[in-house]
């Protein structure tokens, strides 16, 4: 069964995580899936790429990023 990754998953940092280190994770992340690295499989990065330019949108929004969290509270059931 596939478990749906959140924003804060897809970038690998925490939900507390202040804008500039979910900037500098996206730039590193960025990097590492170079199309470089994907080698025969380039459509691979470009959709990782998309995944990665989409949650550091949102998470570096504080508007969007806080409708996220409250979205993302409803889901998991927590206030």
């Amino acid at each position: 069964m596939h478990q749906y990754k959140n924003y804060y998953d897809v970038l690998k940092v925490t939900a507390d995580a202040p804008i500039v280190v979910i900037q500098a994770a996206f730039k590193a992340l960025i990097q590492l899936n170079h199309p470089d690295h994907f080698e025969g499989r380039e459509d691979e990065s470009v959709m990782i790429a998309m995944q990665l330019r989409e949650a550091c949108d949102v998470l570096t929004n504080p508007a969007s990023r806080e409708q996220y969290d409250r979205w993302l509270g409803k889901e998991s059931g927590t206030p």
